[in-house]
Parts: C-alpha cells; structure tokens; sequence
C-alpha cells in the first residue's frame, strides 16, 4: 500500500474512500480492505513522513518510469545538445585540412655476439639497443639533416603562417605583436618545431622493426620526408661506423707499430744470444726465456695485424645497422581529421551532454512542479494543479437557488474580467475542473468527520495566486448552491478588495468595531450570488495580527458560522508576516497555494515548519499558475476537450 493511501484512510476513513465516485489518485483495492485500526499513526506522523520520504528505493519498474519522465521533461535539452555539437562537429570537418600519414619501415640488423649460438640473454640486450635507435631517429641532428637537404627552410608549410583556421589566426597574431627578425636560424627552428611535432617513431612490437611516420597535408610530401628521415638515419649510421673505424684504425697502426718493434728486438735479441753460444745452463735458460718472449711479440703483433686489417677494410666500406625495409609511398586516404569517428564522438558526447545537463537541472530546479514533488518535499496532498488561463468569455451556467437575497444592488462585485470570473464563465475549462479538484478535496475531509466550514487561503511568499485561488474556490462553492462568502484578511496588501469591491466604503474593520453591521459591508455576485467582505481603512494599521488575533474578530466569524455554509478566507503569505499564525484560531482548515515552477522548496519548508498550526490542520496544496503543456513533460496528464485550451495567467 503507498504511503500517501495511507493518509488518505486515516485521514477520510475507508466509507469516505468507498463513496468517492471520483478520485484523484487511483486507490488500490489494498486500502479498502483495511480498517483505520490497523493503523499507528502519531500525531506527529506527517512530520515523520515528510523527513523520511527520501529513503524510498525505486523498484525497477518506476526506475524505468522514472527515466521515461526524465526524457519527456528535458527532451528538449536532450535533443539540442547532440544537435549542438554535431554542427560544432560538422563546421570543425568543413574547415579542417585534410592530412596524409605517410610510412616507411626501417629494419635494424641485431648485433651478434661471437658465440655461434644465440643465448637467451641476448634478447634483452637487444631492447635498449633497439630503443636508442628510435631515440636516434626523433634526433634534432636527423631533422636538421632532412630540413637541410629538402629546403624545408623555405616551405610555407614549415615556416608559414599554417593551414587552416587555427594557423591563420595564430600567424594574424604573431604578425601583431610581431616576431622578430626573420633569420635563417629562426626558420630553421621554427621548421624543426613542426617536423618533430609531425614526426612519429616507433618500434612495432617486439620485432627489430621501426615504423618512421610523417604527417602533411601533402600525401607527396608526407610519403618523401618519411624517406627522407630513414635514408638521413641509414646515412648517419654509415657516418658514424666510419668514424669508429677510421679512430680505430689508427689506434690499432700505432699499435702495429709499436709491437712490430717489440717483436724485431726480441727477435733480434734470440739472434744475438744464439751466435754467443752459451754453454752454461744459465745461459741455456736466459736463451730460453728471449725466445718465449720472441714468439709472444709476434703472436701479438700478428693479432693486432689482423685487427688492423679488418679495421681498414671497415674504413674503406662503411656498413649501417638499418635498412629500409619498406618505402613509404604517398596515402590514398586522409589520415584527419577522423570523420566517422569525430561524428561517434560527437553524437555519444552529445548524448552525455544533454544528460548531464538534465540531471543539472533537475538538480537546481528547487521548486515545486509535479504531485509526487510536493508528496516528498512536504508529505502533503496536492489537491489540484491550477492552470495559468486569462478571463474566459462569459457563458451561460447555473444559477444559485439557496443563495441569500440580494439587499443592496449598489455593492456589486465587480472585475468581470478577473480571472475569477473563469468559473462561472467557461465551467467546462481546465481552469475550472482544476478547483473542482480541490473542491472534491474539501468534500471527502468533510465526509470523514472534519469540520470544514471556514477555510483559510495563504501561500509562502506574495504574488503566488492565493487571492485568486481562493476568490475562484468561493464561487466555485456558490455556484454548486453553497451559502458563500469570502473574506479578504490580506490586511497588509488587500488586492482583493481593490479588484472586486474598488469603491467599497464598508469593510471587514468596520463591522469588527461596530461602525457597521455585516450586511452594510457585504458584497455580492448577481450570477453566482457569491458573498464577499471586503477590507478597507487597512492601510494605515501597523499591529494587523493583533486585529485578527481580536475577540472582536473571534466575533465576527461567530456569527459567519452561522450565516454560511462555507467561509473562504483569503489570508497575508506566511514568509513575510505573522498573520496567519494569529488567525490560526478562526481557521477550521488550510490550503496552502505554491506557484508552478517558482517557489523555492527551502522557502516553503521553513514557512511550514514556522506556522506549524497550518500545517497540522492542512487540507492540502495547491499548485498555482501551472504550465500545462510543460507539465506533460513531468508525467502529469491532463486531458480536457480539444476545444478548451489553458492561456497565459493574470493574477489577481
């Protein structure tokens, strides 16, 4: 069973729910099988409620009802977003440069160790070789070799403003705060700052292959520098074992040399020894020892021999590490911008965008717009969505038979054009079905025991509709045969006397001081036969909650009691004064009037929980000046006959 069911049955009792031919909310056939004693409800269980509203977990059913009202209600957001950035999208792809990514595919020769058999260490050795070979390929000496011998100096491409929107404005603002000299070391540096940024290197996987990338709104050009940088890497590499062979080649002739005279004079001194013809065993041994030395001179001198050779042979046909494996040819195919992927960017970052700004909404919407709103935030009923309209056109309708005779033709209520005048002028429009919502509210309260004679009307704050609120129920209750009357005890701004009764002479302050009989001061409706009292002189009363708080007063709505059936009571807003709060007393009920879409919910929280009285003894809430067709959106249907239609408000 929901909570707000539960309300309901210990509010109007289960016969009152039984006899409601018409409901504002579906009841579940749960509630009528229940009896009020099964029941616990403390008096304080709407305060309760109204802190514990939020812990409700949604089942997955009204999760995904939920989703559906959040689609409906920020469809427009969710639609224009995407829209918005798709053309971004759109414009960016219209403008761009298409570019070519031209590659080339550099293999490196690993370097083999002496062992005739590979070892499993030689792997890794292999990855830092392999990583300082691209690192020589990104190498400012490389792109300076390749900008040198293509002419890269002079390519607008390289040292002009750029293509595109974004290089023409970033050389329109380096031509206004100007650049300096234009040296040929400036577009050499410049150049070099747009090749290494077009410029990619990479080893692919594990393998001994490197993938040199180059980028350029030219597929030729991009295909002949990528060339370029691999023949420039080839090249230095050749530089460079030549290098090491040349030093080492001279390193290895002096020490040629060197040994080829250690070896002649060891040799020679063997000579010498043999031709003195030792016989002594001394002697022997010394003979011995120079030839040992001898053959070790010359061994070493044939080995450094031999290195030299090859070392010269080196010298004379240098050899690189790489070779290009693959020449890279111009692209058929621009490689950006991306459209495929720029447009699915574009569409699901627009999706989430429009989501995100959805859920920012609802989260800084504090305000009261739905039913279920007004349910969680206040554990209130809402006893009617009341749209905004203008004075409809008068019509024909019923006429009061139990109304009280007219006895003074001269205080006529006036404005035929307010907005109360909808009631009895289009009774068939969403205006008027609206108050008979709260209407058929006050009735159900009144058939579960409640007294519900005299109902005080009053909002948060002003200018929220009260005193058309509660101007449109009086008539509404005149209209169907009720003795009316309604009272403006808005002392601190009584607009509705000013609309209605402009001329009164006679009101309210009058009859409580006894300078006039209630009959003197009363107005009335000739099509409803709507009573209404105005107030008048109030304007100069500084202590109003004192005068409603009067005996004098208490009086006054003694004999109302009385006379009518309904006593309609337009009241000051609860925020700025304290009036309401005094006139609790004088009050049977409550209907608490909240505009669509504009009071804070902080602001009528803080205003109830002030005036906890009217709360305690709230018939419900009203949501004034609604936006129908923006309701929608929210998961509120109302329907009403094509030809009906709801207009733009005037507040009374």
């Amino acid at each position: 069973m929901r909570i707000e069911e539960y309300r309901i049955l210990r509010r109007y009792g289960r016969e009152a729910i039984r006899k409601s031919v018409v409901a504002i909310r579906p009841v579940s056939p749960e509630l009528l099988s229940w009896s009020p004693d099964m029941l616990h409800f403390g008096t304080d269980s709407r305060v309760t409620n109204r802190r514990s509203a939020s812990e409700h977990v949604l089942s997955p059913a009204e999760f995904i009802a939920a989703c559906n009202v959040f689609v409906r209600r920020q469809m427009p957001i969710l639609i224009s977003a995407p829209l918005l950035i798709v053309a971004i999208a759109l414009l960016y792809l219209a403008v761009a440069t298409p570019k070519f990514t031209a590659e080339a595919l550099l293999l490196v020769e690993a370097k083999r160790s002496d062992q005739s058999t590979p070892t499993p260490g030689d792997a890794g050795i292999q990855v830092p070789i392999l990583d300082s070979q691209v690192e020589i390929l990104k190498s400012e000496k490389i792109a300076l070799s390749v900008i040198r011998d293509l002419k890269l100096t002079t390519d607008p491409e390289f040292v002009g403003p750029g293509n595109g929107v974004v290089g023409r404005v970033m050389g329109l603002i380096s031509l206004i705060l100007g650049s300096g000299p234009d040296t040929e070391f400036s577009r050499t540096r410049r150049a070099l700052e747009r090749f290494d940024r077009r410029l990619t290197v990479k080893r692919i996987g594990i393998t001994y292959v490197i993938s040199i990338q180059f980028e350029s709104p030219s597929a030729e050009r991009a295909a002949e520098i990528a060339n370029a940088v691999a023949r420039a890497y080839t090249a230095d590499q050749m530089e460079a074992n030549y290098e090491s062979a040349r030093i080492a080649t001279e390193w290895l002739q002096g020490r040629v040399d060197a040994l080829h005279n250690k070896a002649s004079n060891a040799q020679q001194a063997v000579t010498d020894r043999k031709a003195a013809q030792p016989s002594s065993n001394q002697a022997q041994l010394e003979l011995r020892d120079l030839e040992i030395s001898a053959q070790a001179y010359r061994r070493l001198y044939d080995t450094f021999l031999q290195r030299y050779l090859e070392s010269a042979e080196q010298q004379s046909f240098p050899a690189s590490q790489g070779r290009l494996m693959t020449v890279a040819s111009p692209p058929v195919r621009p490689s950006s911008p991306k459209t495929f992927l720029i447009l699915a960017v574009s569409i699901a970052g627009g999706i989430f965008a429009g989501i995100g700004l959805g859920l920012l909404r609802d989260v800084s919407d504090q305000t009261f717009r739905t039913r279920d709103k007004v349910l969680a935030e206040l554990d209130a009923d809402c006893i009617g969505v009341i749209p905004a309209a203008i004075a409809e056109s008068p019509a024909s309708g019923p006429r009061n038979a139990k109304a009280i005779p007219t006895r003074a033709k001269s205080r006529t209520i006036v404005g035929a054009d307010s907005l109360m005048r909808n009631i009895a002028d289009a009774p068939r429009s969403q205006f008027s079905e609206s108050f008979r919502a709260v209407k058929l509210a006050v009735d159900i309260m009144a058939r579960g025991g409640k007294r519900l004679q005299v109902i005080g009307v009053t909002s948060a704050l002003p200018n929220e509709g009260k005193s058309t609120v509660a101007a449109s129920l009086a008539q509404l209750m005149a209209q169907g045969g009720d003795r009316t009357i309604l009272l403006d005890c808005d002392l601190r701004n009584p607009s509705l006397s000013s609309t209605l009764a402009p001329n009164a002479a006679l009101g309210i302050l009058d009859v409580t001081s006894g300078r006039a009989r209630l009959d003197d001061a009363t107005w009335i409706d000739p099509s409803t036969h709507l009573h209404f009292l105005p107030a008048t002189n109030s304007s100069q009363l500084v202590y109003t909650s004192e005068v409603l708080a009067s005996e004098e007063m208490g009086g006054l709505f003694k004999t109302l009691r009385e006379t009518y059936e309904y006593v309609i009571v337009d009241l000051s807003p609860v925020a700025p004064f304290v009036d309401v709060r005094t006139a609790v007393h004088l009050m049977d009920s409550f209907i608490f009037v909240i505009e669509w879409g504009r009071t804070n919910i902080d602001v009528v929280k803080k205003s109830l929980d002030v005036a906890n009285d009217v709360y305690g003894n709230l018939i419900g809430v009203a949501l004034n000046k609604a936006d129908m067709s923006a309701l929608r959106r929210y998961g509120e249907v109302f329907e009403t006959y094509p030809e009906q239609h709801p207009q733009e408000l005037r507040v009374l």
